[in-house]
């Protein structure tokens, strides 16, 4: 089939606008933490003594809730990156949380063993945000536009003995389709668009042993999700009818195995928190999608593929401490998480080198629990996520290509959160 120049452009520009790549590929709950304390202590939240945090890290730990507890917070992150902009990276994150655990009562032998838990992340102004690249565009994996999307979660642990905890849950991703159908020949613009949100729900489990009180050891296993785009577009112009479809992965998060403890270590003021995570990032694909351009046989005639960047499974280490002074804590944290992609000598530019993540913390109890008040308690923390810096050359020459000859990346992730907790 030939196609007249003016028209083939024009369907090109239709198909870049609408689906060319989509950069939303990250986990919010691991670049940056869910609570002002998982923040402050680093993300080791996998043996959490914060149930509001362990809806979506450890749903075992949700037994550790005293009471019916209610936690409101937000979070401000803002980048100072190399390159400059790459998907999103200059504009700030802003998102809200909202946590809610407590034990069901259940009548007589069942008091205080069944917890429910549910835990949500709101963007500002956003549910769901993409940033529309070209396939060799420099862009970040896990940062950026990518962290703009809604977070939510229920779960419910289960005190089976008093030593041991088991828990379930739910963590929720929108799913995104839709289709495009242009008739350009109607002088009054006879075209459709269609866009289905639908919900994609992966689970999150986890075991709590508590040898003895105060002590706590998680495993927890977070299930990676996936939204994948299937556009089709269909184009009458001037009596040529096109056909196209823009499809591959759209948003994608890793599965994550965690073990970590929270240990009392001296006379119940300073609490230790360690955490190891393997992340299966092995099986992540190029942020870009594939476009096809159909001919009257149904062939492609683009012909145009998405490279195989090969990720590899990577690993975090996470260490935190909390000291308790009376009605004041303070908490610290380190976390090291080592990078998934390998070097982009290729035509790709996605970004990832291992990070050091830094973190500071406090939090007041500006009301302790009695019979007649709840607990109050009021937390601040920041942290900084520090980049390698990196240098990776092409090994072939494409002087169109934005990262030729080399490309430089690093820089810091500034975060700063505050949050509230009320406990009955």
């Amino acid at each position: 089939m030939s196609l007249r120049p003016d028209i083939f452009r024009l369907v090109l520009a239709i198909l870049a606008l609408t689906g060319s790549a989509f950069s939303v590929r990250a986990d919010p709950l691991e670049t940056y933490g869910l609570t002002s304390r998982v923040r402050a202590l680093g993300g080791a939240a996998a043996a959490t003594s914060s149930a509001g945090a362990a809806v979506l890290y450890n749903p075992a730990a949700l037994t550790a809730a005293e009471g019916p507890t209610l936690g409101l917070g937000a979070l401000v992150v803002m980048n100072r990156l190399d390159p400059v902009g790459a998907n999103g990276t200059d504009a700030p994150v802003v998102g809200y949380e909202v946590t809610l655990a407590s034990p069901i009562p259940l009548g007589t032998g069942w008091q205080r063993r069944v917890y429910l838990g549910v835990a949500l992340l709101l963007p500002h102004a956003h549910l769901y945000d993409y940033d529309i690249v070209a396939v060799d565009a420099p862009a970040w994996v896990g940062i950026g536009s990518s962290s703009r999307r809604l977070v939510l979660g229920v779960s419910m642990g289960v005190r089976v003995v008093e030593q041991v905890s088991v828990g379930i849950g739910l963590s929720l991703l929108p799913v995104v389709t839709g289709c495009v159908d242009l008739d350009l020949t109607d002088p009054e613009g006879s075209n459709t668009t269609r866009v289905d949100v639908d919900p994609r729900f992966r689970p999150v489990a986890g075991i709590l042993y508590e040898p003895v009180s105060g002590w706590r050891i998680g495993l927890a296993f977070r299930m990676g999700n996936y939204a994948n785009i299937d556009l089709p577009v269909h184009v009458d112009a001037a009596g040529i009818e096109l056909d196209a479809r823009v499809s591959g992965p759209m948003d994608w998060t890793p599965s994550v195995l965690s073990l970590g403890a929270e240990l009392p270590v001296w006379k119940d003021r300073l609490t230790i928190a360690v955490q190891a995570d393997w992340r299966m990032t092995g099986g992540y694909q190029h942020i870009s999608s594939d476009v096809a351009l159909y001919d009257g046989n149904g062939q492609d005639g683009l012909g145009a593929e998405v490279p195989d960047v090969r990720f590899r499974d990577s690993f975090a280490a996470r260490l935190g401490m909390e000291w308790t002074l009376g009605w004041f804590r303070a908490r610290s944290g380190y976390a090291f998480v080592s990078r998934s992609a390998p070097e982009q000598s290729g035509r790709s530019n996605l970004l990832d080198v291992h990070r050091h993540h830094v973190s500071l913390g406090a939090a007041a109890d500006v009301l302790q629990r009695t019979d007649n008040s709840p607990r109050l308690t009021f937390s601040l923390d920041a942290q900084v996520l520090a980049l390698h810096e990196t240098v990776t050359e092409k090994a072939v020459y494409a002087p169109e290509n934005p990262g030729f000859p080399t490309l430089r990346s690093g820089g810091q992730v500034w975060v700063v959160g505050a949050g509230m907790e009320v406990g009955w």
